[in-house]
């Protein structure tokens, strides 16, 4: 459980449970044994071959275990990525459109533009800070690493992770995210006022509600990052910065629409 998590220790705790089992346990129980019995019984040699798989299957996972967990965590922020860098290719066009439209309707869509931006430069700076601060690199390193966060050499860090999306008191960079994504949440609805449908659905993709668990509250910032370790936060972000990308281009073309 300790290392499917990637709590603190997990590797130290396998590979020392590991030990005892074969330096304590196994030698102690054959003593017992033979003392009780004054023979080997085929039993006793089942358990032992049983005990040396599983000391054999906990130092493998140990050693892979996180690799793997990792990589899917790295493959989910590459595909998420992806798509928002598509969504963004896909709304410049949908921009292009309406240069030629009315004012009004150029208003509307520099409006939602200015904000896409403001999020997704506040997402791109937040992953910058966390691979900084977790490599121990300077800002263009980071930039560089994100390109392919496989490079990353602390996917795993959950103690700086914590320390700077959740703080002390609960007023680190996620409360800003979800500060900056509540108020891009308000100019779109602002803008489509007139389409319940589209307003709902939007609601729901950028939901950040607190909810109760067991009669006691969790924020948005406690779900979605608190406990989470660094690739696994970065794979979060571009999931949001892909949210925000699809919620752009359904409201432009909403607005492109309606001038038809």
């Amino acid at each position: 459980m300790f290392k499917v998590f990637h709590w603190p220790g997990a590797a130290v705790l396998m590979i020392v449970g590991s030990v005892l089992l074969v330096s304590i346990f196994l030698p102690l129980f054959t003593y017992s044994k033979f003392k009780e019995t004054g023979k080997i019984t085929g039993q006793f040699i089942y358990i032992l071959i049983s005990a040396m798989f599983f000391m054999l299957l906990s130092i493998l996972l140990a050693i892979n275990v996180s690799t793997n967990v990792l990589d899917v965590y790295a493959q989910n922020e590459s595909n998420a990525r992806s798509i928002g860098n598509y969504l963004n290719v896909k709304n410049q066009k949908l921009y292009a459109d309406i240069n030629g439209k009315a004012d009004s309707i150029k208003t509307k869509a520099s409006a939602i533009n200015i904000g896409t931006l403001k999020v997704c430069s506040l997402i791109d700076s937040i992953r910058i800070e966390l691979v900084m601060a977790s490599d121990l690199v300077d800002k263009q390193i980071a930039e560089k690493l994100l390109l392919d966060v496989n490079h990353i050499s602390n996917k795993a860090d959950l103690k700086i992770t914590n320390s700077l999306m959740i703080g002390e008191n609960w007023n680190g960079m996620a409360y800003r995210l979800k500060q900056a994504i509540i108020k891009y949440q308000q100019t779109i609805q602002s803008e489509i006022t007139s389409n319940a449908e589209l307003t709902k659905n939007i609601n729901i993709v950028l939901n950040t509600s607190d909810i109760s668990i067991n009669q006691e509250t969790q924020t948005w910032e406690q779900i979605t990052f608190n406990e989470n370790i660094l690739i696994g936060t970065l794979s979060v972000l571009s999931d949001i910065e892909k949210r925000i990308r699809m919620v752009e281009s359904q409201t432009i073309q909403f607005i492109n629409a309606q001038t038809k």
